[in-house]
């Protein structure tokens, strides 16, 4: 357009939509070939209104004027200024637009990698084959990407791999490729920031009396936990094993710690016998009787 499409319809450079369309009605009324008896000059001027609504409404075409100059992102002058400023862009990190859309530097492509919690307890490396669109880049359309996943990662780590995703359009330019931590959900185990949390059960007789348990911590180690002697076991009751939860992923940091939680599995019936026995050793014991004074 070889006029400014800005100052055609009177508008700033920042106004929004609205305005430009307020600023097209008024500026239509007033030139419209009707009620100018077909000046040549009128019509003139309102084909120009038009033409300068019709760019300015349009997204991508006022992006690329206001960038170029052009709606066709090509007021750059020679060809060399242009590939020279493009890929300044791309240098920078910014965006540029081009013609058919928006490029954006060095854009990243995001999946999901699924991972255990034991994987995220002791650590793992996961190989992910990746299928990759080049044209002008020289490489294999295959590529195998190495996840090290270290101990103690948690759901939402990102691994970022630069330039090893499809190339964006023919620009040489290649999309990072991003992978986000998803944590899977353990049947025994639940997760809560760096504490491990587990349920175990104890017979009625492990609650009154005591018992040692050994833990499989997440099929890689044993922890053997103790209940205090004479301490009963409530249902519910948490002991914690300092230190033995999830590893730290960062240096200074201290692990986690496990917290086990039991479960009393009370018989369904007693003997009399039974009962009896029990009577007597779980009853109150009395109380001596107060002296009387006279």
């Amino acid at each position: 357009m070889k006029k400014d499409p800005y100052a055609t319809l009177g508008v700033p450079r920042n106004a929004t939509l609205d305005d430009i369309k307020k600023a097209y009605k008024i500026k239509a009324r007033e030139l419209h070939p009707d009620k100018n008896q077909g000046s040549p000059e009128s019509a003139e001027k309102f084909k120009e209104v038009q033409e300068a609504f019709e760019l300015l409404k349009d997204k991508r075409k006022r992006a690329n004027y206001d960038r170029f100059g052009s709606t066709e992102g090509g007021g750059m002058g020679s060809p060399e200024e242009f590939f020279r400023d493009f890929f300044n862009e791309f240098t920078r990190g910014g965006t540029r637009e081009a013609g058919a859309g928006f490029v954006r530097a060095r854009s990243v492509v995001s999946y999901d990698i699924i991972c255990s919690l034991p994987e995220l307890y002791s650590g793992t490396i996961k190989k992910v084959k990746l299928r990759r669109v080049s044209s002008t880049i020289e490489r294999p359309n295959e590529t195998v990407l190495e996840l090290k996943i270290q101990p103690g990662w948690t759901g939402g780590t990102k691994i970022l791999f630069k330039g090893e995703g499809d190339e964006i359009g023919s620009t040489g330019v290649a999309q990072d490729v991003q992978f986000v931590i998803k944590e899977s959900p353990h049947p025994d185990f639940v997760r809560q920031g760096a504490h491990l949390f587990t349920k175990v059960q104890v017979s009625l007789a492990e609650a009154l009396c005591g018992c040692t348990l050994d833990i499989n911590v997440l099929g890689v180690k044993k922890i053997q936990v103790r209940t205090d002697d004479g301490i009963v076991i409530r249902p519910g009751y948490r002991t914690v094993v300092p230190g033995e939860g999830m590893p730290s992923a960062k240096l200074g940091r201290p692990n986690g710690d496990l917290i086990v939680e039991f479960d009393v599995l009370f018989p369904l019936k007693l003997s009399a016998e039974q009962r009896n026995t029990l009577r007597e050793v779980l009853k109150a014991p009395q109380q001596d009787a107060p002296e009387s004074r006279l």
